[in-house]
């Protein structure tokens, strides 16, 4: 692939907008080509440009686009191409973001696959359904029977990010576009899904083009990087190059910014950081302070004791039959202490988001008992004028807000179910403060949620959780799609409000980076039990259980990063 002076900009109302701005590079016969950088820095505009899907408010110009052909030597120019659809999905193939929204939600993924094998390879029903078994094994969907009479939703995101690398490699094209195809993955099955790229770029001698903001995720992977901000290339170079000897502080900051996998910073580096004029010094955490700080933790009562914990869903395959109840978490005790973070960390289905409803009075309890500080947390929830000592934080923070309510509506919530305050001054003031404790202005109150990028909406929902005054946070997932930067700024942002208003975390996550960065103590979930717990540096250092291990090793650029 060649690509000259490529530039998108995409018309609004009443201006344009620059998402690429002249950029060239070259993908090489065989080899990884990584292009790499934050939300909004024009990787995935440069993506669909290239494949010709860019939408119809977008305009794209440069002075060449050319696809060559390895086997042939045959050079195609694709500017003047007519028939893009003889080389997409053909010769050129693409990896989309979220298998999810790809997906017709409403129709079963066996006549999705029919409708893409008949287009793109003009096979009959008949071949196609021949093929379907040796192309779902090839990307390890072994059950392809039970898979093609699914609907979307059934399925999990690894194994609906399988049907697509099944299909995009299905005519084996000679490139192969992956746009961020591991996020929000857990560690283990993006692992296997990167593996199984790779692997089919070696037996195939297909060139790909990973997209990504994850440069860890990129540093087990990529031969060549190519970092963009802003919609320009500002570092280009060898994987070898970029992450042991990066030239510019943007592609510094990138790097940096992610929890080390090795020691503890007292506060995590941020973008702001590295373009300062002063130098940046990282300090690190002395494991003798931290030490002599978990010993008078523990030292403590417990504030949450869970005995006993029973959780299960009830499900109905259709109108007539009867409900049954499968259990998510069979039996489980744990404590958090006053001041703590406890991390819990597992793959999606180990019940850790289940177990975070449960702690915060969300869904009910088959069996077992929840204290706080030595009093039932759930009979309590049945006063609908009360509100938990326990809030949470969830995973997809946009969809936790209500997109018709102003900010100022939804802040006021927590406040007016408390009773708390006599007049609308009072709890104004009350939210102007908060506000300026998550680091937003005051004139968010009159925006509505659509209106605020991930990591603003982050810092409102966290504002929302701390307005009821709870004394113990459950933070779901709440940084797994951010940004490696903007992650850095709400992880030190959580760790700043834990200390000034002096509360407890219990912090999900499958980044186990992350997860060990936060956590005081962590526990490794799998089906609903507890595998096994300890201090984080001695959990993460020593592994005892064959599953923990599984998870540690799947870390993306263990090898390669330096922290």
């Amino acid at each position: 692939m060649i690509v000259r002076d490529l530039s998108v900009s995409y018309k609004e109302t009443t201006q344009e907008f620059s998402a690429v701005k002249s950029i060239s590079f070259d993908v090489l016969s065989g080899e990884t080509l990584a292009i790499v950088g934050e939300s909004g820095s024009g990787k995935s505009s440069t993506a669909l440009a290239l494949m010709q899907l860019l939408p119809q408010n977008a305009q794209l110009n440069a002075s060449r686009i050319a696809f060559c052909n390895p086997k042939t030597s045959q050079t195609t120019e694709l500017l003047n191409f007519k028939s893009m659809n003889t080389i997409r999905g053909k010769k050129m193939a693409m990896i989309f973001q979220n298998p999810s929204t790809a997906l017709n939600p409403v129709r079963k993924i066996g006549a999705q696959v029919v409708d893409f094998l008949s287009t793109t390879m003009q096979l009959e029903k008949r071949e196609i359904n021949k093929i379907i078994p040796h192309l779902f094994a090839s990307c390890g969907l072994n059950d392809s029977k039970a898979i093609l009479e699914s609907y979307p939703h059934q399925l999990s995101g690894g194994q609906k990010q399988r049907i697509f690398i099944a299909l995009a490699t299905a005519a084996k094209p000679d490139l192969l576009i992956a746009d961020e195809p591991t996020t929000a993955l857990d560690v283990t099955v993006q692992s296997k899904i990167i593996e199984l790229l790779v692997s089919l770029r070696k037996t195939s001698g297909m060139s790909m083009i990973l997209i990504s903001h994850d440069l860890a995720l990129v540093a087990d992977t990529a031969d060549r990087v190519v970092v963009m901000r802003h919609g320009e290339i500002i570092e280009t170079g060898s994987c070898h190059e970029i992450f042991q000897n990066p030239q510019k502080a943007y592609t510094k900051a990138l790097l940096k910014c992610r929890p080390p996998l090795s020691g503890r910073y007292l506060k995590l580096p941020v973008l702001a950081d590295f373009e300062s004029d002063r130098l940046f010094e990282m300090k690190y955490e002395n494991p003798e302070t931290r030490q002599n700080r978990l010993t008078s933790l523990f030292e403590q009562k417990p504030q949450l004791e869970v005995s006993g914990l029973e959780v299960a869903y009830e499900s109905k395959s259709n109108w007539f039959t009867k409900s049954n109840k499968k259990v998510i978490i069979p039996s489980l005790d744990l404590n958090l202490f006053p001041g703590e973070t406890l991390g819990l960390a597992g793959e999606s289905g180990s019940g850790k988001s289940t177990l975070g409803k449960a702690l915060a009075g969300l869904i009910p309890l088959e069996k077992g008992q929840i204290l706080f500080n030595g009093e039932e947390i759930h009979p309590a929830l049945k006063n609908a004028k009360t509100i938990s000592p326990v809030q949470m934080v969830f995973q997809d923070t946009s969809s936790s807000f209500n997109p018709a309510h102003s900010i100022l509506e939804s802040l006021s919530e927590p406040l007016k179910v408390m009773h708390k305050y006599k007049s609308e001054k009072e709890r104004l003031q009350d939210i102007h403060s908060m506000l300026e404790k998550v680091q937003m202005p005051v004139s968010s109150l009159r925006k509505f949620p659509s209106e605020f990028s991930g990591g603003q909406i982050q810092r409102l929902a966290i504002a929302r959780a701390l307005l009821a005054e709870p004394r113990c946070v459950i933070f779901d997932e709440s940084v797994s799609s951010l940004d490696v930067s903007v992650q850095a700024g709400i992880l030190n942002l959580i760790n700043e409000l834990k200390s000034k208003l002096q509360f407890s975390c219990i912090f999900i996550s499958h980044d186990l980076s992350v997860i060990r960065y936060m956590s005081d103590r962590v526990l490794i979930m799998q089906n609903g039990v507890i595998v096994e717990k300890g201090e984080a540096d001695e959990l993460f250092s020593n592994p005892k259980h064959e599953y923990t291990k599984g998870l540690i090793q799947a870390i993306p650029g263990m090898k390669t990063i330096k922290n």
